[in-house]
């Protein structure tokens, strides 16, 4: 019997070979002891191996105190092969219900002031949610972002079921600075949902603060109707709106918040009998 060439023989092993990777199973072995295939690593792979590595790295610097967690997250940030990783862990530590309160919280804000450029997807979702404090983490994570942006998802916000996450909606309002809100403030100032059993609640100083830093001249009226409300919280603010659109201090430094709040009562007594 003719024997096959060695070239013909190298073609049959290759073909086996081929088979044998293709299908996964053992290839015979005609008389030679052929090593395993190597493991090949697809890309799908490679990106799990990564992104698991990003998490441990993650979790990591979340458990750290707020200045050095962020700064352990910018240098992740700034390493070609783990930025998109870490982003993508933060952001699913942001969404796993089985993750502490702590953990969800810190990795949604931290997501925010690392990666601010590629956030808004991500803080749409949270906005959305239908978890109280994951809009309420929304809310401060978004004071990273662009004021308009933010400020849309605030007005939105201020009417939310959840006295928290109407309280984060005006302290981002009062960040932000927006005459727009002016009336929705207003509104929301003597809104049923902002008492309980009649008693003012806190989110309302929130509310004042953030109308002091847009009040106008011509609301004299309304700030001293602010004064004359029985939460003496939001008694600061609305000085501090008085004295900014008239111009005047009425009481020497060192004075109470009692005192100088009799001053404009009286003051604006003075106002009305003059006219």
């Amino acid at each position: 019997m003719k024997k096959a060439s060695s070239g013909a023989f190298g073609g049959v092993l290759a073909a086996m070979v081929f088979t044998w990777g293709a299908q996964g199973a053992p290839a015979p072995r005609p008389g030679v002891n052929l090593p395993p295939p190597p493991v090949q690593q697809t890309p799908q792979s490679t990106d799990s191996r990564s992104l698991a590595q990003a998490r441990e790295l993650v979790l990591m610097a979340l458990s750290l105190p707020e200045e050095n967690r962020l700064q352990a997250l910018r240098e992740q940030a700034q390493q070609a092969s783990l930025r998109s990783s870490s982003f993508r862990a933060l952001e699913q530590l942001s969404f796993e219900d089985s993750q502490s309160l702590q953990v969800r919280w810190r990795s949604l804000t931290a997501l925010a002031q690392v990666y601010p450029e590629q956030a808004e997807p991500v803080l749409n979702r949270a906005a959305a949610s239908s978890d109280w404090f994951m809009r309420n983490a929304a809310l401060v994570a978004m004071t990273s972002l662009r004021s308009e942006y933010a400020l849309a998802w605030a007005q939105k916000l201020s009417r939310d079921p959840a006295l928290v996450v109407r309280t984060a909606a005006f302290q981002l309002i009062a960040h932000i600075g927006a005459p727009q809100t002016e009336s929705l403030l207003w509104e929301q100032l003597y809104a049923p949902e902002n008492f309980h059993n009649g008693q003012s609640l806190f989110v309302r100083r929130h509310i004042v603060k953030a109308l002091s830093a847009i009040a106008r001249p011509g609301q004299e009226a309304r700030y001293i109707r602010v004064l004359e409300d029985a939460d003496a919280r939001l008694h600061p603010f609305a000085i501090q709106a008085l004295e900014k659109i008239s111009g005047r201090t009425l009481t020497a430094q060192g004075a109470t918040v009692s005192q100088v709040k009799e001053e404009w009562l009286s003051w604006w007594g003075s106002q009305n009998l003059q006219l």
